[in-house]
């Protein structure tokens, strides 16, 4: 996948000669990569549970997540003051000139202002089950797989979702892939390699979402 798509990019850039993968290609590559992974998280499980062994993961991290977050004690820093407790100043009659000010600090505003996107794991496992034209356990991993290839994060994510121990030995057997430490650091490593190159494959394909 990457060396087919760096040679599409040396195109555009001048400097090389045929485009070497198209959209179709790159729909099938990612679709290819997507069955890899299927067949990765399929081997040594404890019990097979839906259609999808990726997505099975995906979830069961959340759920977990969800538990752990909920037994949290509550921060008061979070909670809603008591008005009654506090002193309000009296504003002070607007200006003519600072609202014009303010009107010019908006427009001012620039891309580097904005509130960058999430990078969790679990915020995008949230906005892939938030999706409504995906109804699929198999379609929900390849939605994921795309999110977070187009984000640079799928290996960050995956790493993620294998750095919990006691989920990975409750599903799946001592000799499974994903239990094997230096089998599991290379293809992990491999799929950072993918970050080298941009990938659009989850705008294209969910256009709408």
């Amino acid at each position: 996948m990457l060396l087919e798509k760096m040679g599409s990019e040396a195109v555009e850039l001048g400097l090389s000669g045929e485009v070497s993968v198209n959209g179709v290609e790159e729909n099938t590559l990612i679709a290819s990569l997507c069955d890899l992974l299927e067949k990765i998280w399929s081997h040594g499980m404890q019990n097979k549970q839906g259609k999808s062994a990726l997505w099975n993961h995906l979830q069961s991290y959340l759920e977990i997540q969800e538990c752990t977050n909920t037994s949290k004690p509550i921060d008061n820093n979070y909670l809603t003051p008591d008005l009654s407790t506090m002193a309000i100043e009296p504003e002070a009659p607007p200006s003519p000139t600072r609202g014009r000010s303010k009107s010019r600090d908006r427009k001012s505003l620039g891309p580097e202002q904005l509130r960058p996107l999430p990078e969790s794991l679990e915020v995008d496992i949230k906005n892939i089950l938030a999706m409504t034209d995906v109804k699929t356990h198999i379609g929900y991993a390849r939605a994921f797989v795309r999110l977070s290839l187009e984000k640079k994060l799928l290996s960050r994510h995956l790493r993620a979702l294998l750095a919990d121990t006691a989920l990975l030995r409750s599903l799946y057997k001592r000799s499974a892939f994903l239990r094997c430490e230096e089998e599991k650091e290379q293809f992990l490593y491999h799929l950072l390699t993918l970050n080298a190159v941009d990938y659009f494959c989850f705008t294209n394909t969910y256009p709408t979402t």
